[in-house]
């Protein structure tokens, strides 16, 4: 069977949903899947340069741009595939191919229907006709779909995240990878692995470090809308002014996961958490608050009280509250203690690093995917 994975554009500033068509494109092929990469926008990145995955590049100006339409189905004719997997939902382009059948549609969120603007909610109820299918990143986002209206019960599905453990080791060693990355050797770091959104908590990682002691730092990895704030707060400060660093991001992350001590998560709403998994497989501790994400989720639960220590956000908290100052103390004060318990920190690492390989691997992720395509298939071929 050949799919072509359809991108925005080959750019690692498009995180989760990157190295989500990154992992499929290198471990679909012993399941008898051919994969091709089709980016709608600009050229060649990490992925044409690592994946070895033949890549397809649209190079269009935009959704109005006559030539990116035509552009689109002479190369999808070139290609024939067998099935068109949206990995970011490029909706002119999929008005370009109305006629092509199957298609399928990842969902990664986050996403919230109730608050979504009037023109996106009507983007999304189209996707319902001009996808064959979508594919969630767990079970909270599904039912979000379905109760929106956006997808069906029978052609909706759930596929978690996974990482690619074995490409994530061994990582570098941390004094080499410090270096490597220009950050301070000698002291605990904290790394900050997110796009500067404020769903993300960047200011609460400002307020956090503020609350340890002086021989913690942060690292803040990445770019985004709140980046010019963030360095404005962190310049601002006196007191953090040694201790809070900021890099972008990285198209290899392992050097990331060398580097840091402990991976800092404080997102309010996540859908998955990428960067969870990853720093669990490289044996990372994983310190922070949890808000809602699929990563908690009791079907399959990425993290446990066993493999993180994720203080829990008040529940009725939103994106837009503000993150209680003594629940910032109390995590530092978490923070602190497990620093001091080493046997504790190395068993923790031990079972998450056991955790994601079981069952968050980039094998499982791939087998369920071509189940769905299968299935896909089958229902399109029955149809017509």
């Amino acid at each position: 069977m050949r799919v072509v994975l359809i991108h925005y554009r080959d750019s690692a500033s498009l995180g989760g949903s990157l190295r989500v068509g990154e992992l499929l494109g290198k471990h679909l092929g012993p399941f008898g899947i051919e994969p091709h990469f089709l980016f709608a926008y600009g050229g060649p990145g990490p992925l044409a340069l690592r994946s070895g995955v033949p890549c397809h590049f649209l190079h269009a100006q935009g959704p109005s741009d006559p030539d990116g339409w035509r552009n689109a189905r002479r190369v999808l004719r070139q290609i024939n595939a067998e099935l068109l997997h949206f990995i970011n939902p490029v909706f002119w382009l999929s008005l370009a191919l109305l006629d092509w059948r199957p298609k399928i549609l990842h969902v990664h969120g986050p996403m919230e229907p109730d608050r979504t603007r009037f023109r996106d909610r009507a983007i999304w109820h189209s996707f319902r006709c001009l996808m064959s299918g979508h594919v969630c990143v767990s079970q909270n986002m599904r039912q979000k779909m379905l109760k929106a209206g956006w997808s069906n019960k029978e052609n909706t599905w759930v596929v978690y995240n996974a990482v690619d453990c074995r490409a994530l080791t061994p990582v570098p060693a941390r004094d080499g990878a410090r270096r490597l990355l220009g950050l301070p050797e000698g002291v605990r770091l904290l790394g900050f692995v997110a796009r500067q959104v404020p769903e993300k908590g960047c200011f609460d990682a400002l307020e956090l470090v503020g609350k340890l002691p002086d021989y913690f730092h942060l690292a803040y990895f990445g770019d985004g809308p709140l980046h010019e704030d963030l360095r404005r707060a962190a310049e601002g400060n006196k007191a953090l002014l040694q201790r809070v660093h900021f890099r972008k991001t990285q198209d290899d992350v392992r050097p990331i996961y060398g580097a840091i001590d402990y991976l800092l998560f404080l997102s309010k709403t996540e859908p998955f958490g990428l960067t969870i998994a990853e720093a669990m497989a490289c044996g990372v501790p994983v310190v922070g608050l949890a808000g809602e994400g699929g990563y908690r989720e009791p079907e399959l639960p990425l993290v446990t009280e066993e493999t993180a220590v994720l203080l829990p956000r008040p529940e009725d908290g939103t994106a837009g509250r503000e993150t209680p100052a003594g629940l910032l103390s109390d995590l530092a004060e978490r923070i602190v203690r497990l620093d001091e318990d080493s046997e504790r920190r190395v068993g923790m690492s031990s079972k998450a690093r056991s955790h994601v390989r079981e069952f968050f691997d980039a094998p499982r992720l791939a087998r369920q995917m071509v189940e769905v395509y299968q299935a896909v298939c089958r229902r399109h071929r029955r149809d017509t």
